[in-house]
């Protein structure tokens, strides 16, 4: 039924492509049109009464002005020690804020949103080259979603997209490539439409496995006891690329060694014991329980136990059929769906982030991630070393598939020959390198592998923006104290500075 109200929907759209579309019955570019899926932080809208579109959270001086008595009131609960009340407090800022993002608890949105707009079918867009500079703007056709929605309603939307695309462009396939959460949305899609429609797929930072830090969420499981060096260390990790920034993890790794950072820590994890249980009961469960998008971050060995602690409640019992057709439906199959790319000749490739810490705010914070989803969900099974650690290999030479800094063993992956690891590549970092990468993915025709481009090697890092180079040894650990190296970035600043004055002088 779900197949034939979406074919309807194609041949509908598809009637409304101006004419001048099907001036050729097919286009001889051999070029396929590229359809990016947005992941989580796609642009949505509030669709007012009158049929305009407004601000999905917005704030007005006025309004702010507004909230001060209620921010008052909230930290004078807290001051008092009333949990229940500061709760009950932060719920009423919240609703005066992002009252639009909640959903009902069926899933769906309690608010009229509108979100994109998608790239529009302009036949020309496919014949632009990724990464070409343009006054458009426009490379691929992207593709925007709810991001809070069910990922596999939002696949039917999607399958009409690729449909308006087709007939725009004269193209019997489009490639697809998704990034994040659009990983969730695209494997829905493959999961009910399969691959007649699709050249290839591109899975970047892929959420499909979801992230550990939302699986800690859902279940309660939050904490930041003891985590001051965690939280060095994920500073330093994922700053470490950036001059300017590296002063910021001086700066914390100094008042971590003094100390201070941990009572500073260690106060505000008192603050998440006492309150956290309020926090859930009248704030997070209300706002995110009711949210299928954000289910499909949650890991299959988190899930179970996620239900029993978020949907307590017996009227959020009617949403855990629509969680459940994604989670069992999708992410459970998630290598069934890959193999069912394999077996109908489908190049796919798989981009996964490594080398970063993550948010240590839960007890699992110790496996690699590209900042937000952990690296062994993205590819798939890769044996990654915990934070601080590095791998041991039996026999004299590097085995295959084992990154030359001793942090990953690819080998475990569920396709270790199509699967890609950028060292320090932030979640949202598209550097200019990165675009190459994913330009020569876009247009190779066969399957490529990890050994196919001297210039692509399995493991790799951004140089400067402009360039991956591979992966070499293991990094020296400064062993300096955060002290002198914090002293020496001072000393570094006041020389350019000085340098700066000087050379004004002379001109």
């Amino acid at each position: 039924m779900k197949k034939l109200l979406c074919v309807l929907l194609s041949l509908v759209l598809c009637m409304s492509v101006p004419v001048v579309a099907f001036a050729e019955d097919t286009c001889n570019c051999g070029n396929a049109p590229v359809v990016l899926i947005h992941g989580f932080g796609s642009p949505m809208y509030t669709v007012n009464e009158d049929g305009t579109q407004g601000e999905l959270v917005s704030l007005t001086t006025q309004e702010i002005f507004a909230l001060v008595p209620a921010v008052a009131n909230a930290i004078g609960k807290l001051t008092f020690g009333d949990d229940v009340g500061f709760a009950k407090a932060v719920k009423g800022i919240v609703d005066a804020i992002a009252a639009n993002l909640y959903c009902n608890p069926d899933g769906t949105s309690a608010a009229e949103i509108a979100v994109g707009p998608n790239t529009p079918a302009d036949p020309a867009i496919h014949l632009r080259a990724y990464n070409e500079k343009n006054p458009d703007g426009e490379t691929v056709y992207t593709f925007h979603q709810d991001w809070r929605l069910d990922p596999t309603a939002t696949a039917d939307l999607l399958d009409a997209y690729i449909q308006e695309i087709k007939a725009a462009t004269g193209h019997n396939k489009v490639v697809l490539m998704a990034h994040s959460q659009g990983n969730n949305i695209a494997t829905s899609y493959l999961a009910e439409y399969g691959t007649d429609d699709i050249e290839k797929v591109i899975f970047t930072s892929p959420a499909y496995q979801g992230l550990r830090l939302v699986g800690q969420l859902y279940t309660r499981d939050i904490s930041i006891k003891g985590k001051a060096t965690a939280l060095t260390s994920f500073l330093d990790t994922f700053m470490r690329l950036n001059a300017d920034q590296q002063t910021i993890v001086n700066l914390v790794g100094a008042l971590d060694e003094s100390g201070i950072l941990d009572m500073v820590v260690g106060a505000l994890d008192l603050f998440l014991d006492s309150t956290l249980d309020a926090l859930y009961d009248y704030v997070l469960i209300d706002m995110f329980a009711t949210m299928p998008g954000i289910w499909g971050f949650v890991p299959d060995e988190y899930y179970e136990t996620a239900k029993e602690v978020m949907l307590q409640n017996e009227e959020y019992a009617v949403i855990i059929p629509v969680i459940d057709e994604y989670h069992y439906g999708v992410q459970t199959r998630l290598p069934e769906i890959l193999a069912g790319l394999e077996a109908d000749g489908i190049p796919f490739y798989i981009v996964a982030g490594y080398g970063i810490d993550p948010i240590p705010v839960y007890e699992d914070a110790v496996y690699q991630s590209d900042m937000l989803i952990d690296t062994d969900y993205m590819s798939i099974g890769a044996t990654c070393a915990k934070s601080g650690e590095l791998l041991a290999y039996e026999g004299d030479a590097l085995p295959q598939y084992f990154s030359a800094d001793l942090k990953v063993d690819a080998s475990t992956c569920l396709y270790p020959d199509r699967t890609w690891f950028l060292r320090y590549q932030g979640h949202l970092d598209m550097c200019n390198a990165y675009k190459d990468f994913i330009a020569w993915l876009i247009s190779t025709e066969a399957q490529e592998t990890v050994f196919d481009h001297e210039n692509y090697p399995q493991f790799m890092q951004c140089n400067s923006h402009d360039a991956f180079v591979a992966v070499s040894a293991p990094e020296e650990k400064d062993e300096r104290s955060y002290f002198v190296r914090l002293f020496e970035a001072i000393i570094a600043f006041f020389k350019n500075a000085f340098a700066k004055l000087f050379a004004g002088f002379c001109k």
